[in-house]
Formats: C-alpha cells, sequence, structure tokens
C-alpha cells in the first residue's frame, strides 16, 4: 500500500498529538469499550456510602483517526514504528515521554504483527527492565514511581512479575502502616496517628473500605486512650482531695490540742516560714513532683497565714503551662496540668480549660488535613473527561478545598497532577464541589478545615 505525503503528515501528527493519539482507532473497539466499565478513579471519604457517576462516553473515531489507522497498517510504517522502538530502547525512553516511548512504538507495531517473534522478544526484554525499575522503586518505598511503571505495563497489554510483586509489596507496606496508626493510637500519639493516616490516603489506588476500617480502629484506639486517662485523671483528683481533706483534719487536731496544753516558753529563735519551700519551687519553676511547688502546698494546713497567696500564684502558673503544651498540640500535658488545678482551685480550673479548647482549636484549623480524616455524606464521582478517554490518559490529582462549617466544599484547587495540559482539572472540581461532609468539630465547636484528597482516573 502507498503512503501519500499527506497521509505521513497526517501519522506524524497523530504520534505527536497527545498521548496514545496514533492507536485511537485500533484501541477504540475494544480497550475504550472496556474503559467504559471500569472504575474511573479511585477516591474515600468516611464513614459514608460512594455514588458513582454515569459510565464515562465512549468516542466514536473520526474519519481522520480512521485515515491515521489505514496509514499505520501499511508495511512501511510498520517497520517505521519498530525503528523507532528500538531507538527508544537504545535511548532508555522505556515508558517517557508519553507516546514517544519504546512500550508505545512496540505495542503500536506488534498489533499489527502480532507473529513477528522477534519484536515480542524485544518487548518483553524492555518490560523486564522496567520490572527492575519497579523493583527499586518498591526498595525506596517510591509507591508512586512503582505505580506509574505498573500502570505503562499494564497499558502495553503485557504481564510482568515484577507488577504482581509491586502490588503485593504495596498491601504489605498499606497493612503495616495500618498497624502503626492503631498502635500510636492506643499510645495517645493522636498527631502521629493522622499523619500516618494521611500517608496511607496519599497511597496509589487506595480502597477507601480498607482506608474507613483502619481509621475506624484508630478512632476506637483513641476513644480508648481518653476514656483510661479521663479514668486516671479522676482518681488522682479524688486522690488528693482525700489527702487534702486528711490535711486539714490533721491541722485542725493540731489547733485543738495547742489550745489546751501550756503556753509555749518564749523562745528568741527566729520564726521559720512554712512556705518557704513552696515560694523557692515557685522561683524555680519546679511545679511538679515530689519537691515541686505542688506537693509541698499540700503538706501545709490550708489555715497558714499567706497559703491562699501562694497557692493563687501556683495555679497561675500551672495555668501558663497548659495553655503552652495546647499551643504544642500536648493534650495530655495540658489536661494533665488542668488537672491539678482542678484539685486547687475549681473557678481557675474552668477559664483554663477555655483557654486549652481555644488553643487546640486554633492549632487544629491552621493545618491541612486528609479527607480521610473526615466523614462525608455525599460523594459525586468525576466524568472521565472526552479528551482524556479518546486518548486513553489516566491520571491522578491531588485536591485542595475547605470544608465550610455546614459540611459543604468550596475554594476548590487542584495543587498536583499527574496528566499534562490541566485534562482532568475541571471533571475534578465540578465532582468535589458536589461532595458533603459532616461538620467538623473541635473541642466541640464546628470549624471550617482545609482538606486535601487524592483523586485517581484510571482506564484499567
Amino acid at each position: 500500500m502507498a503512503v501519500s505525503g499527506e497521509q505521513m503528515d497526517n501519522l506524524e501528527q497523530g504520534m505527536d498529538d497527545g498521548p496514545k493519539r496514533s492507536m485511537d482507532t485500533p484501541l477504540l473497539s475494544g480497550a475504550l469499550v472496556v474503559a467504559g466499565g471500569m472504575l474511573a478513579y479511585f477516591f474515600f471519604g468516611k464513614d459514608s456510602a460512594v455514588v458513582e457517576s454515569e459510565p464515562p462516553m465512549i468516542v466514536e473515531a473520526t474519519p481522520e483517526e480512521e485515515q491515521i489507522q489505514a496509514v499505520i497498517a501499511s508495511d512501511s510504517v510498520s517497520d517505521e514504528l519498530l525503528t523507532r522502538a528500538r531507538l527508544a530502547v537504545q535511548s532508555g525512553m522505556l515508558v517517557e515521554p508519553s507516546s514517544n516511548n519504546a512500550l508505545y512504538y512496540y505495542s503500536l507495531y506488534l498489533e499489527q504483527n502480532p507473529e513477528n517473534a522477534e519484536a515480542v522478544a524485544e518487548l518483553n526484554e524492555a518490560v523486564s527492565e522496567i520490572g527492575t525499575q519497579i523493583a527499586t522503586a518498591v526498595a525506596d518505598r517510591d509507591w508512586q514511581r512503582g505505580a506509574f511503571l505498573a500502570e505503562q505495563i499494564n497499558n502495553a497489554g503485557v504481564t510482568s512479575s515484577a507488577v504482581d510483586a509491586y502490588r503485593s509489596d504495596l498491601e504489605s507496606f498499606r497493612e503495616s502502616q495500618g498497624n502503626e496508626a492503631i498502635a500510636a493510637a492506643r499510645r495517645g500519639a493522636e498527631g502521629e496517628a493522622n499523619r500516618i493516616l494521611d500517608g496511607l490516603a496519599g497511597l496509589p489506588r487506595a480502597e477507601p473500605a480498607a482506608l474507613l476500617e483502619t481509621r475506624s480502629a484508630v478512632r476506637d484506639a483513641l476513644v480508648a486512650y481518653r476514656v483510661e486517662q479521663q479514668a486516671a485523671a479522676e482518681a488522682a483528683a479524688a486522690r488528693r482531695a482525700r489527702q487534702q481533706r486528711e490535711q486539714q483534719q490533721q491541722a485542725a487536731a493540731a489547733r485543738a490540742r495547742s489550745e489546751t496544753a501550756a503556753p509555749p516558753a518564749t523562745s528568741s529563735a527566729a520564726v521559720v516560714d512554712p512556705l518557704a519551700g513552696v515560694r523557692t519551687a515557685l522561683r524555680e519553676g519546679t511545679l511538679t513532683g515530689s519537691s515541686g511547688a505542688i506537693a509541698q502546698l499540700r503538706d501545709i494546713p490550708v489555715n497558714t497565714e499567706g497559703r491562699d497567696q501562694v497557692q493563687a500564684q501556683l495555679v497561675a502558673l500551672l495555668g501558663t503551662e497548659a495553655r503552652d503544651a495546647a499551643s504544642r498540640g500536648d493534650l495530655a500535658s495540658a489536661e494533665s496540668l488542668q488537672g491539678e488545678i482542678a484539685s486547687l482551685d475549681p473557678d481557675a480550673a474552668a477559664n483554663v480549660q477555655t483557654a486549652i479548647d481555644r488553643a487546640f482549636i486554633e492549632l487544629a484549623v491552621a493545618e491541612t488535613v486528609s479527607a480521610a480524616t473526615l466523614r462525608r455524606v455525599r460523594a459525586v464521582a468525576p466524568v472521565y473527561p472526552r479528551t482524556a478517554l479518546r486518548r486513553g490518559l489516566n491520571g491522578r490529582l491531588k485536591i485542595e478545598f475547605t470544608e465550610a462549617t455546614d459540611g459543604t466544599t468550596r475554594d476548590i484547587e487542584v495543587v498536583e497532577s499527574s496528566a499534562a495540559s490541566g485534562v482532568f482539572d475541571r471533571s475534578a472540581i465540578r465532582a468535589v464541589s458536589e461532595w458533603r461532609y459532616e461538620p467538623r468539630e473541635v473541642r466541640g465547636q464546628a470549624v471550617a478545615q482545609r482538606v486535601y484528597a487524592y483523586l485517581d482516573y484510571n482506564l484499567e
């Protein structure tokens, strides 16, 4: 079949126009039909069902694309494709750049020449080298790179044990990270547990059901930890109150005995300040511990002159430390100090609790959290863009948005994308604008929160 100059120009334009442009017609009858029934993306919520969108629309081949296919069918163009494939291998261009790499050209060539054993062997050798790169990515914990390479092998229609090994290693890593998040929650390390959950949400092909199960386990572990800590704090407060009553009773008994005893002999010795040790501990900033100001003050009778003034000073210092701990995100320390204040001055403890709550709210809303940590009540899947579907494009996007106090989404933007020219941006933003969340509460107050989420567009 003779190839005209105009046909060759059309072919070159098809090869350079975008990812897999020259493959559109031969793949449209098979791959794109299958793609219409596959999951357009992976995305996750919290404790809610995913609402699927309609399947992506199948695009018919244009006359120009049919003409390009006719040109590709010629022997001369097939030879050119094989030459390009070999040159790409020699240049190390196994999977990149898009539509100009060894896998791309071998796939086009073998569509027309499936019985060419030499080309098949060369393709297998290239796939083996890509498998080595996948193994390196796994060793470096570069899961995104591994996912990209595995995706290219799948798109080429070949199999590789390296892809199966990658997926197995990814699942093992996902499981171990989930266990670490739960263990951190059991220690009360909520920040660490949330950071691990964020990392899990960012892994390729995140499974919403698995993420939901891990989040639930983390939440249960945190609740159990807080209940345990609250019980310990209440027991400590009761113990301190009992000790204080005993001290008051002992002081009252001592006063009664002194009133019935003979007057003490006059002494010229200097009067000792019973609060001297407490004052020293306050100056040195030693508030807690067996020799701290709190412990020493409890040994001083409540009717001792100057005790109220020293206690007020101690409560003020404890309040400052509690607020500082809250601003650092150290919930356990802040609430422990607040418990100490409550044993000395309940009214002051209430004021400190308000300040602690405010500090935690400010700290919480200052960061951008993963959508995996929120409870989504409505989800809408994005529609696969017609251009991306026609070109056989896959992609992953990172979206940031603000969850308002009523659970709606606003200020939506695409901050990262693996696809060129923003082909998925409009589809993703439109879908996220329809998402709804259960309003987030921090310390009992609804807050607006900046959130990020990943959206995957896959034709597999």
